[in-house]
């Protein structure tokens, strides 16, 4: 038998009876027992976390009993609901100065509900427990602040609120909720015809009662529902992240802004729609029971939520809120108990329904804790994420040395003018980015770990699983602006305002995951993006904004994830990012965040920036002590193929063994000094000049082609990059002459006698080194007109940090591996080779090497070569007979791989047609820009 039937209201007053049954046995008394009422009435100017908002509110005092209101379909973010419920309370709760009433509105979602915003109000800024709790004057109308999951305040609560007296001393003690015994019921608020033919109104009546139902704002920034001046404050309200000493029960005033304005308030006085709050009795004194009174305990700054306004239940009357002539019992269904948020079952349990075709399904998905005691409360939306992996970086094979003493280099921080940077490569993994169908690679995304104190992160880190370690990093910021002359208005580093969501991770995903978009404050820039597994926004220190006068623009340059999905709309792709400017005079940072997005197209600006470092002197950037000692310590072995005939040589020895330099219009070319000096130094490639092997002697030109290898060294150039905070080496190496390709086609090989031959080549590889730690970082492998970074994790290393880089057969372009690596055509097998392999042909660039070039060191520090200024061409521009060469090909071709001329020539490289001499390392554009990558 349902308890709540022998519920019945006493005519004189608002207090309960209980009779109890003659079958209820399963109870035991309870002494100074009280019921507190709660009515969530409506909330205004919810967060628009999506577009069309159907929300519902879940209450409670204790955290294992949450009830449920029912769903707003039509308010969007001004939902009415009007629902009640009963608690049972005894006076120590009531007395006690942490007791809190807890508010969470949520959102439906198809897949799980979304978070819109949390209202935390201690009991005692409600509702005094000294009032006769029995007094009708005792029920109040409050709005409360409703702060999202951020902090930041948007929304207010409707709530009513009100303590009844209990004689019934046999009220269940397990009870912790009684079915609707109502003092204010939603349709209360109606008139009188609707309430008596409540039970019959059809769909669109009820919306049209719906729309009737409106709450009134209190016409006074505070009021004082008590005046006892003995009554002590307990508890404090919070406006906008600060503490507002006193409550609404000592009569202190409260800020608020949502308040009319007094002509509102005038206006409501001469229409004598606005009464005066009467001050109810005081009431005599509590039990003889001595309650002992603690000084308040005030709840975190950004937990409870302010009163902005406060009705008593005859201000509520005056503004039609409730009807004075009765207060009806209504019997209809309570709210559940341990009613669990849609669409969670604690244990991350997700189900979802439907029909199709005519036929219902069902969906679940995810594990079932079986909750057999209703304990919703402190159930998990989320999925577990207890076993996280936290990856470890890559360290090189060997320790590094004790680099000489310089002023900045290796020292783990880098000024940047205003700003200070470490770098971070220390990882906690959040979520991983796992598709459940299709053929898309998972990646994962970080949070930076192990910051220094005083230093904030600027966005979250990513890269692709299945990776061995993670060899990116991400830069830790400290504002240095405080200490700047002259001083900013603005400083370097501000907190968002808030955050976007960008993108969520949902059901066809192995993990739920949530990519945040930091909304700087105006002036500032965000740096990157912040992963989340919960749907709640990230807390806003979080990450740091910096002033956008210390950022550069940035691009997406290497794709790290993309979800390859039906739908090109939609497709979910994440980005690594550089700066848009780049190289050794540029002055962007990469921070290394990463950008994703949905609907980016290529040339989109990008919603993230990188740093721009503003100190000119690059005070960490090595000197020339210490640039030799890298070089010693991480020159790379360069080994050519064991078939190779054209070795490299140095630049003086090709001078000595007859170079000539030719001129436009004259037959005769003139011979070379070893150092350069009667090259023409400077300009531009015009096309005037140029070398050539000599042309008389050809078994002296024969030599030449060949190189001497026991006579080269690397010429290595110098210089700032990502702003400074790394140190690009590049090592240069020349041979006399480029022999002629190999093409691949299927399963065939043919060696072109003529195609692919020039004279002078000068090919090269780029170690980066960071500047923090002096660690070396990638290294970049020039392939012909293009090549590629790779990781120091993905290197061969020969000895201690050496590294091998391979020179492949004929063409001398750069690999990290031996093999056969194919310039055209991947898929259809068809290119020019590249054949990279260990022999006994090699030069140690450790020790074999030339520092040529290095200007942020200043002028006389390193002296140039002559010949370096050498602009124009290193061979002459060559126009191959190609035509019996390809149409040769092409009679070799199996049927189903013979191509038109026209089609082959576009498979194939076109340098293979054609081939200018090449320009020396100087004239190159990657020699003062980035690498071609």
């Amino acid at each position: 038998m349902d308890p709540t039937n022998n519920i019945t209201p006493s005519p004189e007053s608002s207090s309960l009876s209980y009779q109890p049954s003659p079958n209820n046995n399963n109870f035991s008394p309870c002494n100074n027992c009280h019921i507190l009422e709660i009515t969530l009435i409506s909330a205004q100017d919810l967060a628009p976390v999506s577009k069309s908002l159907r929300t519902y509110a879940l209450t409670w005092i204790n955290p294992d009993r949450k009830r449920s209101t029912r769903i707003d379909n039509e308010g969007h973010n001004n939902p009415t609901w009007n629902d009640k419920f009963s608690f049972k309370v005894n006076d120590e709760f009531l007395y006690a100065e942490d007791s809190a009433v807890h508010v969470e509105i949520y959102t439906v979602s198809w897949f799980r509900d979304v978070l819109v915003g949390t209202i935390h109000v201690l009991l005692n800024n409600l509702i005094n427990p000294f009032v006769k709790f029995q007094n009708s004057n005792g029920k109040r109308f409050v709005a409360l602040q409703i702060r999202r999951p951020s902090g930041n305040p948007q929304g207010i609560l409707n709530m009513g609120v009100a303590i009844i007296e209990s004689s019934m001393k046999s009220v269940p003690l397990l009870c912790n909720e009684i079915v609707d015994p109502s003092s204010l019921d939603y349709r209360d608020i109606l008139d009188k015809k609707m309430n008596e033919n409540y039970q019959e109104v059809d769909d669109e009546k009820q919306k049209e009662i719906n729309d009737k139902v409106h709450l009134w704002r209190s016409l006074s920034l505070g009021y004082s529902e008590v005046n006892n001046e003995d009554f002590p404050n307990k508890g404090s309200s919070i406006c906008n992240g600060s503490m507002v000493n006193g409550s609404m029960l000592n009569g202190s005033e409260l800020c608020s802004d949502v308040g009319p304005s007094a002509s509102i308030v005038a206006a409501e006085m001469a229409a004598k729609r606005y009464q005066p709050p009467s001050q109810p009795a005081r009431l005599p004194e509590p039990p003889r029971q001595e309650v002992q009174i603690k000084q308040p305990k005030e709840m975190e700054d950004g937990e409870s939520s302010i009163i902005l306004e406060d009705l008593t239940a005859e201000e509520a009357y005056a503004k039609g809120l409730t009807s004075s002539s009765r207060e009806k019992w209504r019997k209809e269904t309570a709210a559940a108990v341990g009613h669990p948020r849609r669409n969670s079952d604690g244990g991350g349990l997700f189900s979802c329904f439907g029909n199709a075709y005519g036929i219902e399904f069902r969906i679940v998905c995810g594990a079932n804790n079986n909750n057999k005691n209703n304990n919703f409360g402190s159930s998990s939306r989320i999925p577990n994420t207890s076993n996280k992996v936290e990856p470890q970086s890559f360290t090189l094979p060997s320790p590094l040395p004790q680099w000489p003493q310089g002023k900045g280099f290796a020292k783990g921080k880098i000024s940047l003018g205003e700003i200070e940077a470490v770098q971070i490569t220390k990882f906690k993994k959040i979520w991983s980015c796992s598709p459940l169908f299709g053929k898309s690679k998972s990646n994962s995304f970080y949070k930076p770990d192990e910051i220094p104190q005083g230093f904030s992160i600027i966005g979250h880190y990513c890269q692709p699983d299945g990776e061995k370690n993670i060899t990116g990093y991400v830069l830790a910021v400290k504002d240095l602006s405080a200490n700047q002359k002259p001083k900013k208005s603005l400083p370097a580093l501000e907190k968002p305002l808030n955050y976007t969501l960008s993108y969520s991770a949902n059901i066809l995903y192995k993990e739920v995951g949530y990519i945040w978009l930091p909304n700087a404050p105006v002036g500032y820039k965000a740096m990157g993006f912040v992963a989340t597994v919960e749907p709640n926004e990230p807390n806003l220190d979080e990450v740091r904004c910096v002033r956008a006068d210390l950022t550069e623009k940035c691009e997406a340059c290497e794709v790290v994830f993309s979800s390859n999905t039906l739908f090109p709309r939609s497709q979910f792709q994440v980005w690594k990012t550089r700066p848009c400017k780049r190289g050794m005079l540029c002055r962007g940072v990469s921070v290394g965040t990463f950008f994703c997005s949905t609907s980016f197209t290529k040339g989109d600006d990008l919603t993230v920036a990188c740093l721009k470092n503003l100190d000119s002197s690059l005070m960490a950037m090595p000197n020339l002590e210490q640039v030799n000692a890298l070089i010693k310590h991480y020159g790379p072995t360069v080994y050519f193929h064991p078939d190779e005939i054209y070795l490299p040589s140095s630049v003086p020895w090709f001078f000595k063994n007859g170079a000539l330099l030719f001129k436009d219009g004259k037959d005769n070319g003139i011979a070379i000094d070893s150092k350069g000096s009667n090259l023409p130094a400077g300009g531009r490639n015009d096309g005037k000049y140029w070398l050539d092997l000599p042309s008389k002697d050809v078994q002296n030109r024969h030599v030449v082609k060949c190189g001497k290898i026991e006579t080269a060294e690397l010429y290595v150039h110098v210089k700032p990059a990502k702003g400074g905070t790394f140190t690009d080496i590049a090592m240069w190496v020349f041979c006399p002459f480029n022999g002629p390709a190999t093409l691949k086609v299927g399963l065939l090989n043919l060696a072109m006698n003529k195609v692919g031959e020039h004279v002078g080549d000068w090919e090269h590889y780029t170690l980066r080194i960071s500047n923090f730690s002096g660690e070396l970082w990638s290294v970049y492998f020039s392939e012909h007109s293009g090549g590629e970074w790779v990781d120091a994790r993905d290197l061969e290393f020969i000895e201690g940090n050496k590294s091998i880089v391979y020179a492949s057969k004929n063409g001398h372009a750069s690999f990290p591996h031996p093999g056969c690596y194919l310039q055209g055509s991947t898929k259809l097998g068809i290119g020019v080779r590249n054949d990279c392999a260990k022999s006994k042909y090699y030069v140690d660039s450790s020790s074999k090497y030339r520092i040529i070039a290095a200007e942020y060191l200043g002028e006389g520090t390193v002296i140039e070569p002559p010949w370096l200024q050498y602009m124009r061409e290193w061979g002459p521009t060559i126009e191959y007979k190609s035509g019996y060469e390809v149409d040769e090909i092409i009679n070799h071709l199996p049927a189903f791989f013979r191509f038109s001329v026209e089609s082959l020539v576009k498979l194939f490289p076109i340098e293979l047609y054609s081939e200018a001499g090449p320009t020396g390392p100087k004239e190159k554009n990657n020699w003062f820009g980035d690498e071609r990558w």
